[in-house]
């Protein structure tokens, strides 16, 4: 952000969420084009033309950089380029991701598939994989996620690069209970994969991120509806009665377990944002991805008001 060097500069309201907005994405260089930024930035009822002015007054300031259609802080590194090979790579593992949430959604007790992480943004790292959100029925979560760890392990030789399957909650507890911008981002972002009515019943229960992102809309589903099989039907059957409670609470302890001993050098707190593990959810997060977003976030705005001389 070294093009920021006034201070005392006059910024409004809507400036001050575009400079938020864009702080936020160059966590990951990545920058924004105009209609990218109306969509993601906190306003109420303005123009895109007057948003497109107040851009422009940020870009006359050299508060920010317009090149290639796209706006960034200005900074050594040649974030446009790199939006390029981020979005290329993405476009590579779109196909396999659709593939992969077709294949999970036939799985015992999977209700809801989403894709989630950098593809969900349409960015893919050098050294990313694809990330799963999963729905699970009511009371058999850990059934399911048994299933679909088990398979991981023996069919892909436990490789995660097209197959992360990181989050969990039931059909009837589908609030996420962090509200903060992180999570915010994941939400709205989520591309719906299978069972496009309990999607959509999943952003409608978290209408909350409306206080991070009032204008993003529902991302549109990538592939059909159905999400059921001879197979999976059969699975279901078998394991709906007292064997799949057993399993479903056997399957918690010891995943629970199993975490507690790996990761044994985390803190409660760390523990419980990270691999949140409860009978109706199970988050997978262990190396504290949230916390070291939120913590570049607050850095790059604490930065930007010093530079700006003003409270954003």
């Amino acid at each position: 952000m070294n093009g920021v060097t006034a201070k005392g500069i006059t910024v409004s309201d809507i400036q001050k969420s575009i400079l938020k907005t864009l702080s936020y994405f160059d966590i990951f260089d990545y920058p924004l084009n105009l209609d990218e930024l109306y969509e993601y930035a906190y306003h109420s009822g303005l123009s895109k033309k007057d948003f497109q002015l107040s851009l422009q007054e940020l870009v006359e300031q050299q508060i920010l950089v317009f090149s290639e259609n796209l706006y960034h802080f200005s900074s050594n590194k040649n974030v446009v380029a790199i939006r390029k090979d981020l979005n290329q790579r993405a476009g590579e593992f779109l196909p396999y991701a659709k593939k992969y949430s077709q294949l999970i959604s036939k799985f015992p007790f999977v209700a809801a598939v989403f894709i989630t992480g950098s593809l969900s943004k349409n960015c893919m790292p050098i050294d990313g994989d694809v990330d799963y959100f999963i729905v699970a029925k009511p009371a058999r979560l850990w059934v399911c996620r048994l299933f679909l760890t088990v398979f991981k392990k023996i069919f892909l030789l436990n490789s995660r690069k097209y197959f992360c399957v990181n989050y969990y909650l039931d059909s009837d507890s589908l609030r996420v209970p962090d509200t903060n911008i992180f999570t915010a981002t994941e939400i709205v972002f989520a591309l719906p994969a299978s069972n496009q009515l309990l999607c959509t019943q999943f952003y409608k229960t978290n209408e909350w991120t409306k206080e991070f992102y009032p204008n993003k809309p529902q991302p549109e589903a990538l592939v059909e509806n159905g999400n059921n099989n001879f197979i999976k039907n059969i699975l279901e059957k078998i394991f709906s009665g007292s064997l799949g409670e057993t399993l479903d609470e056997l399957s918690f302890k010891l995943f629970v377990w199993r975490w507690k001993r790996k990761f044994s050098w985390m803190t409660t707190e760390m523990f419980d944002v990270n691999l949140r593990s409860a009978k109706n959810t199970s988050k997978h997060h262990p190396l504290g991805f949230q916390f070291k977003v939120l913590k570049a976030y607050e850095e790059r705005i604490i930065s930007l008001e010093e530079k700006l001389g003003t409270s954003l």
